[in-house]
């Protein structure tokens, strides 16, 4: 940002040739020349009673700024480590831009140039936390993140001192607990002898109220969620389904020109659900339509040869 040059708050100068103008100004001082004579009397006046508090424009001096694009670092805009479609394996922070040095700033459980490595105490593809408690764990991008215990200490995560816990207890099931150091009991939501927990299967929503879904619906559920659809011949989210009007959603529901639809029910193949009004009532109505009565007038008339035709 630049100053112009100071002058009365009526009128600031202009910016400088090749400057912008922002559209603010500033205060700023000067002081009357001896030399200004050519005013007229009142500007004068009104210029040397505010002289000493001036105004200046706020001016800019338009620069071409060089910037690297996202995931671009150092003057050379290179690319940050992992290329541009997975910048930093898409577990880290690239510190891109012309100033930046192209470093990547793993994410928890990741660490490498390119954080495509998982750090001690992580496993997998995901870089999983190990959970052992007293061991060591199978760690890194192929590790299982088996436990290995340190000596005097058992269980799957190394968190049982050997010899403080029942023989019993030793037999229990990941998904159980051991109950007054005797007996193994499953986990809230699982069910089983202790030493193998299943998870319990979910009630049959289904069953009761058809699951909440419409009469006209079928309701399927997987896990504990309920899934309605609407049966043939009716539409909706299956929550609430309605017939489907086939008067309506077709011409005039698939009828002759010359015949009424009327709807009954929902649509069958064997029977339809359609039926035709009085041929009579039907007929003078459909007169009454434009071009149909010049359409069965034409049906009457008999065929004439062409004799021009050879």
């Amino acid at each position: 940002m630049f100053q112009g040059p100071c002058g009365t708050c009526l009128f600031p100068p202009s910016c400088p040739l090749g400057h912008a103008d922002t559209g603010r100004t500033i205060r700023c001082l000067r002081y009357p020349s001896r030399y200004r004579t050519s005013y007229s009397t009142w500007y004068h006046d009104l210029d040397g009673r505010f002289s000493r508090r001036s105004c200046e424009r706020v001016c800019q001096f338009p620069s071409w700024v060089q910037k690297c694009c996202k995931n671009h670092y150092s003057r050379d805009c290179q690319v940050c480590p992992g290329g541009v479609e997975d910048p930093c394996s898409s577990h880290g922070d690239c510190d891109d831009g012309v100033t930046g040095s192209g470093a990547c700033k793993c994410h928890k459980g990741f660490k490498g140039k390119a954080c495509d490595l998982c750090a001690s105490g992580y496993y997998g593809t995901n870089c999983t936390a190990c959970s052992c408690v007293k061991g060591s764990c199978s760690d890194g991008m192929d590790g299982t993140g088996q436990c290995v215990c340190q000596p005097g200490w058992e269980g799957d995560r190394c968190q049982n001192k050997i010899g403080s816990v029942s023989e019993k207890c030793r037999q229990c099931h990941a998904q159980a607990m051991c109950v007054s150091g005797v007996s193994c009991q499953c986990k809230p939501g699982f069910e089983g002898n202790g030493t193998f927990c299943s998870p319990v299967p979910p009630p049959d929503l289904c069953s009761e109220y058809n699951g909440g879904c419409d009469l006209n619906a079928d309701c399927n559920q997987r896990g504990l969620i309920v899934n309605c659809t609407c049966r043939s011949g009716y539409q909706g989210d299956g929550f609430s389904c309605e017939p489907i009007n086939r008067c309506v959603e077709e011409q005039n529901g698939g009828c002759s020109d010359f015949a009424a639809c009327k709807f009954t029910g929902p649509g069958n193949t064997s029977h339809p659900s359609y039926e035709a009004e009085s041929a009579l009532v039907s007929f003078s109505r459909k007169l009454q339509q434009p071009g149909v009565r010049e359409r069965f007038l034409r049906s009457f008339l008999p065929c004439v040869p062409d004799n021009n035709v050879s």
